[in-house]
């Protein structure tokens, strides 16, 4: 853990803005406080803090690796002249040492008035610190952060762009009697094809991707497998520093304190094991000249202790370290110093995702019509939480989901195929023969042809 920072220290800096009563807590409303992902954020003192009723603060952590773009203690005016500042007083003092043929070296005594005299030329000049907070968003309160060339580049939002349209919104031409696949228009609809699967893929893919990632991070944490960090947290789509998260972290130290006590479980059974060897062998009345080398080596086993060298090779050498060690004492009974915890429930937030449910409006079409939608949804929750079973499951003839492409459908619309293609579009479920794959995702007929 880094010296300049850890959890005790940032709770004591809260606890005492708190004893001061900076912040009115009269009127309900709670401190807000944003801060970058160092590990100290992450420690159960400070989560145990922040989230007590009685001294709540709403904290938040930055996304990671972009704290020196809000955060204005990085900027230019404030950490960049500090830097500059002490580079200068530095030069400046070991000069004046050399002169005076005093050693060359900085002592830590006059690392102070080094410090004293760069803070000035930096973090503490006004006029300054003003305009880093305007231009990092903070004041005035505007955002001016996602200015940055480096944060704007990345936005891949699309402006629309605006085009004459025709007066002739439906057409009553056959896709049969259009020319599709040859000639110039065969070309064009080919690129018009191409490029539409070229967004999509563009669009879809980081979606996707961070879609996995948020799923295998909440994982890890379910599981315990790693550390809570700011970029884990951030791949899971948490950035509050609530109630999830402290829970979260009492789970991952209930792991350690859980492992903690299988190990002195482990050590104190090992202990009893060997205590009886011992006891036995001692109710022998044999010298330890009459010793095995079995019964020798368990006496030292006895009697050894961590910073002992390792056990001789030859019976006589094994002897000799026994006489070494035998006046001791018998070793410490090991106890069961940490207490096994009990398991926590897994906070909501990490939990996965449940499955969407059955479109209603197919269910409903079989079922009956309801003039009611909440009846819909009932209905339709109530079949999705019959199916949990292979045995209570729905059979075909009791529920036939209808295919999404309705008169579009390859297949037909009394077909014994049931639709299992799920359309991303829609969301409703189409035959296979109606599936179209558009990017890397499944869509009917007629989200497909703009129906």
């Amino acid at each position: 853990m880094n010296s300049s920072i850890s959890g005790p220290l940032l709770t004591d800096m809260l606890r005492f803005m708190d004893d001061l009563e900076i912040f009115d807590r009269s009127l309900g409303l709670n401190p807000f406080l944003i801060l970058n992902g160092h590990g100290s954020r992450f420690e159960l003192c400070f989560l145990e803090y922040i989230n007590n009723p009685e001294t709540k603060w709403h904290v938040n952590i930055d996304l990671p690796y972009g704290t020196s773009y809000w955060q204005v203690g990085d900027s230019s005016q404030q950490n960049g002249q500090f830097k500059m500042a002490l580079t200068v007083l530095k030069q400046a003092l070991v000069t004046m040492k050399n002169d005076l043929q005093y050693p060359f070296c900085i002592e830590k005594h006059e690392v102070i008035k080094l410090v004293k005299d760069a803070w000035h030329q930096s973090f503490s000049k006004v006029l300054t610190n003003k305009t880093a907070i305007a231009q990092r968003g903070w004041g005035p309160l505007n955002r001016n952060a996602l200015l940055h060339p480096e944060i704007s580049c990345t936005n891949t939002a699309i402006p629309p762009v605006v085009t004459a349209q025709s007066s002739l919104t439906t057409s009553t031409v056959s896709p049969e009697e259009l020319n599709l696949s040859e000639g110039l228009a065969g070309t064009v609809i080919n690129r018009i094809v191409a490029a539409v699967n070229k967004d999509a893929r563009v669009n879809q893919a980081p979606a996707e991707a961070f879609a996995k990632r948020k799923a295998s991070a909440k994982e890890a944490f379910i599981k315990h497998e790693s550390r809570i960090t700011a970029g884990r947290l951030a791949s899971a789509g948490k950035f509050s520093l609530d109630c999830d998260v402290l829970e979260l972290q009492r789970g991952r130290n209930d792991e350690k304190q859980a492992k903690c006590h299988q190990r002195e479980k482990k050590r104190k059974a090992e202990y009893d094991a060997l205590f009886v060897q011992i006891q036995d062998l001692k109710q022998k009345k044999l010298s330890p000249e009459d010793w095995t080398v079995p019964q020798l080596t368990l006496m030292i086993r006895w009697y050894r202790r961590p910073e002992d060298a390792a056990l001789p090779k030859t019976k006589r050498e094994r002897l000799v370290r026994y006489y070494e060690i035998c006046g001791r004492g018998d070793p410490q009974v090991p106890e069961l110093l940490t207490k096994l915890p009990s398991k926590r429930a897994v906070p909501d937030f990490f939990l996965p995702s449940p499955l969407p449910l059955l479109p209603t409006a197919s269910i409903a079409s079989v079922l009956g019509d309801h003039s009611d939608p909440a009846e819909e949804y009932v209905e339709a929750l109530a079949l999705n939480e019959c199916a949990t079973t292979e045995d209570d499951a729905p059979i075909a003839e009791e529920v036939h989901v209808v295919c999404c492409c309705g008169g579009n459908c390859d297949v037909g619309e009394d077909a014994e195929e049931e639709p299992d293609c799920y359309c991303y579009s829609c969301g409703g479920y189409c035959h296979e023969n109606c599936c179209i794959m558009i990017g890397k995702r499944n869509s009917c007929n007629n989200c497909a042809a703009g129906v």
